[in-house]
């Protein structure tokens, strides 16, 4: 059978099944259900009128009854004859007149169609129509008729089409098939060709396509292996000039250590020759204990591992080290299994050099830096410490007292500050020399270091004169520690070689917040009361709270 025919069949059965399925089944339901839906239509239509006759009746409005129900006739035409009875079975219409018309005979065309009127669930009459269904019927039949010639239509259409496309597809396909024969004799494998299908016509391109890719596949094959001998002879020739103008040693040995190539790199590095390296075994080039080294390389390169920049040490023919940093990759077969051995080393020995150089000297820059670095605290210590006798200086007390006096009001404690002074240490200088004197100081110092808290900041404040901060303590409280340090220092005898040296000391306290809440003001504060000390006889301590009262005191007496 012919492609066209093949196509042309099955259509032809399509057209012969859907015309017996429009007559014989479609056509008749398509019929039955336009005739119900025009029945319940009329039945919706009647019950419409039966709401708007239902208030006539009750009134007795035959006449109106009468005049509604003739116009409804009127305005629908298929309905032949229309009849209304009350509940007793009285006409209400038509009206009872001599020749009236009679009701036409039911038949397939004919339908009566008859409504119950209720009135509160009771009976209140019937209206019945006989409605003529011939009309609705025959348009139905003619719409059919009508879409019985579309399809027809279409499908001729459809057919007549696909009569055009056969002929034309076919014969252009075969047409580019020849033109594709005749490229082919000429050695041209890239001519189009057209689709190929499942028809005879794609049987016939595919074998031609087949046939040709076979052909163009064994020709590209024979050019391409030639191709390819040409570039590997050239890349042999570029590899072995690579190799000979490397400065790196690149070896090759089988995978029982035997050299089997040595180029120019590598007779400068070990000094052997090629002739002298041929055949001759690796370990040669290993020193003793570097033997397990190389029989581990072996083992992994066998097994078709590979090795990356290992650092190592091999023997010069002078016997001298030689410091290489190596590769090793294994050789393998057309099958990927290992038959030999390919090392590149790299001559290290000045970079190690270099190395140990640069390393001797950044060990020589560190220590110049951490000696650097322990001046520098030693300097800081002697910026902030008195020489003399190791305590906080002036500056320290300067530069921490506001972050004590911030810290005390963010936390909320006490702080207290006082101010030591010796009496009469200008004397004891006068009268015992400045050595003595400062024995005195490292004296007096030691003992405020000894008695006095961790957290306690003591400072020389300049001359004879201390200054105490007491962190988390009240005035009260440092009173009594002041106190007790003086007493401490009165009773204590200051040698100073054959001298025996008696001193006593004044002293000031002020305290945050009740005194002051800035540095100046405590500090103020506190040498008001050292210098009430001194009025007072000297060898006291006062507190600035209690001049405040005495001066309240006088105040009120006076």
């Amino acid at each position: 059978m012919s492609l066209r025919l093949k196509l042309l069949f099955p259509l032809l059965i399509a057209c012969l099944v859907s015309a017996i399925y429009i007559e014989l089944i479609w056509s008749p339901s398509a019929v039955e259900a336009g005739k119900q839906q025009y029945v319940h239509d009329i039945g919706m239509h009647l019950d419409t009128a039966i709401e708007g006759l239902k208030p006539l009746m009750l009134a007795n409005r035959i006449d109106l009854i009468q005049e509604t129900l003739s116009q409804l006739q009127r305005s629908n035409s298929e309905w032949k004859y229309i009849r209304l009875t009350n509940s007793q079975g009285k006409w209400l219409y038509p009206p009872l007149i001599e020749n009236q018309e009679k009701p036409p005979q039911t038949s397939d065309d004919i339908q009566v169609i008859g409504k119950e009127i209720r009135h509160f669930g009771k009976p209140a009459g019937m209206l019945m129509v006989y409605v003529d269904l011939g009309p609705r019927v025959s348009e139905i039949r003619a719409r059919q008729v009508r879409l019985a010639e579309t399809l027809l239509a279409i499908v001729l259409m459809f057919a007549l089409t696909l009569v055009i496309t056969l002929e034309v597809t076919a014969v252009r396909r075969l047409r580019r098939l020849s033109s594709a024969t005749t490229a082919l004799a000429r050695h041209h494998f890239d001519t189009p060709l057209p689709q190929q299908g499942h028809d005879e016509i794609g049987v016939l391109i595919g074998s031609f396509s087949s046939m040709r890719n076979e052909i163009k596949t064994y020709r590209e094959d024979l050019l391409n292996e030639l191709e390819k001998r040409r570039l590997r002879e050239q890349e042999l020739k570029h590899y072995k000039a690579i190799v000979e103008s490397s400065d790196d040693a690149i070896i090759g040995k089988t995978l029982d250590g035997v050299i089997t190539s040595w180029n120019p790199g590598a007779e400068k590095m070990f000094g052997y020759t090629a002739e002298e390296a041929f055949g001759m075994p690796f370990r040669n080039l290993v020193p003793q204990d570097h033997y397990q080294e190389e029989t581990g390389i072996l083992a992994r390169a066998a097994q078709g591992q590979r090795e990356e920049h290992f650092e190592t040490v091999r023997l010069h023919k002078d016997g001298r080290l030689v410091e290489v940093s190596a590769s090793i990759c294994p050789i393998f077969d057309e099958s990927g299994m290992p038959v030999g051995i390919s090392m590149i080393a790299r001559d290290i020995s000045d970079q190690k050099r270099n190395e140990a150089i640069q390393k001797a000297t950044t060990l020589q820059l560190e220590d110049q830096l951490k000696k650097i670095s322990e001046l520098q605290i030693r300097l800081q210590e002697q910026v902030i410490h008195d020489p003399l006798t190791g305590m906080f200086n002036r500056r320290y007390l300067d530069e921490t007292m506001p972050r004590e006096l911030a810290l005390a009001k963010r936390e909320g404690y006490l702080l207290t500050v006082a101010m030591l002074d010796l009496d009469h240490f200008k004397l004891i200088n006068d009268t015992y020399g400045h050595a003595a004197g400062d024995e005195v100081l490292r004296t007096v110092s030691l003992v405020l270091k000894e008695k006095g808290r961790e957290s306690d900041i003591t400072c020389r404040y300049g001359g004879e004169e201390f200054v105490v901060v007491l962190p988390r303590m009240s005035t009260t409280m440092a009173t009594a520690r002041v106190e007790e340090w003086r007493v401490m220092l009165m009773n204590r005898k200051i040698r100073h070689g054959d001298l025996e040296i008696s001193i006593t000391m004044s002293a000031g306290i002020a305290g945050y917040p009740e005194d002051g809440s800035d540095p100046d003001t405590l500090m103020q504060q506190v040498d008001e009361a050292l210098y009430f000390s001194k009025n007072q006889g000297r060898n006291t301590v006062t507190r600035f709270q209690d001049i405040q009262k005495k001066d309240e005191l006088r105040a009120t007496a006076s």
